[in-house]
């Protein structure tokens, strides 16, 4: 029997190396990496826990009553809170016209956009400022301004005239990112389960000799408008869609992660929340969409009439008449109707199933009100009633005024917070809290 050899291995050099030796070398290299490895393990658990510790990761709207332009990703514009009799507060004066929803923190924080161009936190309790972050004062007041939306780590977003969506600390008022869209937001966002953020712009597309020869030989003519997908913590941008119109509406979340947004040019658009692929589109031009508990889309037409469309395929489930032009998002009650104001300052209330007008009532004016309402089933409007604006508080069911108080001027809807305060803002200038 031979003797058996450790068997050999020759490096690039040529010197012999015992297979043990090199044996034992790879293993101090296995085990060196493993720590390696172990020590980034680590302080990614270290740097979770820090970003848990500083408000984690960020998974939708704010937990309070009134988070958003329309109080929920839906934008069904029914808040939590109720209660409200109609007793002033306290008025918070700004620099100029408050034609935007002001929204609410989860500590109570109220947040408002003025046309001075400021971003505005402002206690709740006695209505003084916390804090204000400037963004670009708009070159002209439009009946409808971007509205701000708290996220559940505090952070507060906005996009302004200046193309730009900004993101502040909730707390300090520090800006924590901005992101450049390119063309003037006049939309609130939108704000995915997961904290995505979506936003519209409202874009006038350039005459150009190129566009000018694809109308000539295609009959295609640049629409402008682009919806963007943004991460919620950075700002970075996931996906865009170009070509979809102007759009003043702030884009509203189905159920299932479908984006639905109402553009001037397109009608409704309803976009794959994840990809940013167009699923279908609906109508020639339509507003701010709400969707249902069922899926249903509902949507002003910008043809007198509101629509109920199925969130699936887009196809009309039902159409009513408003005898005037609607330009205010409408609200979903929690008793199965749909509210809506038309231009010659009526409201109206539709079955939400089957479009059969309700109730009507002549609020005023011609005001156009822009319906919210409490978990009770209460309406609230703004309206013109004997040259005076009003806050009106109206019974959801019967359509009958429960309340009214004097209020400042605009066509501007009202927050409701969980414990029923309302906040609204006034053409004067003025943020009112209304108990």
């Amino acid at each position: 029997m031979g003797v058996l050899k450790r068997p050999i291995i020759r490096t690039t050099d040529g010197k012999a190396m015992p297979a043990a030796r090199l044996g034992s070398r790879l293993l101090l290299v296995a085990l060196l990496l493993a720590a390696v490895l172990l020590s980034f393990a680590a302080y990614r658990s270290s740097r979770t826990r820090s970003s848990a510790k500083h408000g984690g990761s960020v998974s939708g709207l704010a937990a309070s009553g009134w988070p958003s332009h329309r109080a929920d990703a839906q934008n069904t514009g029914l808040g939590s809170g109720s209660g409200a009799v109609g007793r002033i507060k306290w008025v918070f004066h700004t620099g100029s016209v408050i034609a935007s929803t002001p929204v609410v923190g989860r500590d109570g924080t109220v947040y408002v956009w003025s046309c001075d161009g400021n971003l505005y936190a402002v206690d709740s309790a006695s209505g003084t400022e916390k804090w204000r972050a400037a963004t670009e004062k708009p070159s002209a007041i439009h009946y409808d301004t971007p509205s701000p939306a708290v996220l559940d780590d505090g952070t507060v977003v906005i996009g302004a005239p200046d193309g730009n969506v900004y993101a502040f600390d909730g707390v300090t008022g520090d800006e924590r990112w901005r992101f450049g869209a390119g063309a003037e937001i006049r939309s609130s966002p939108g704000v995915g389960v997961d904290g995505t953020l979506y936003m519209a712009t409202w874009e006038t597309p350039t005459v150009s000799w190129w566009n000018r020869l694809r109308f000539v030989a295609f009959n295609k003519y640049p629409l402008g408008g682009r919806l963007y997908a943004l991460h919620p913590r950075t700002g970075r941008k996931l996906w865009e869609v170009r070509e979809l119109g102007q759009m003043q509406s702030s884009p509203a979340i189905g159920h299932d992660g479908t984006v639905y947004v109402g553009s001037n040019m397109r009608g409704v658009v309803a976009i794959d929340g994840k990809s940013g692929n167009i699923r279908w589109e609906a109508l020639n031009s339509a507003g701010t969409p709400a969707v249902g508990t069922d899926g249903t889309v509902y949507v002003d037409g910008r043809d007198a009439c509101v629509y109920a469309l199925d969130g699936a395929t887009g196809a009309v489930v039902w159409r009513a008449q408003t005898g005037g032009q609607i330009l205010s998002p409408l609200a979903i009650g929690p008793n199965g109707l749909v509210y809506v104001g038309s231009s010659k300052g009526k409201l109206f209330a539709f079955d939400a199933r089957t479009g059969a007008p309700e109730w009507t009532l002549e609020a005023g004016g011609e005001a156009m009100p822009t319906p919210v309402l409490s978990s009770d089933g209460t309406v609230y409007v703004h309206a013109f009633r004997g040259g005076v604006g009003q806050l009106l508080a109206v019974d959801g069911g019967s359509g009958t005024i429960d309340w009214q108080i004097p209020k400042g001027g605009g066509s501007v809807s009202a927050a409701i917070a969980d414990d029923g305060t309302l906040y609204i803002g006034s053409w004067d200038g003025g943020l009112y809290a209304i108990e």
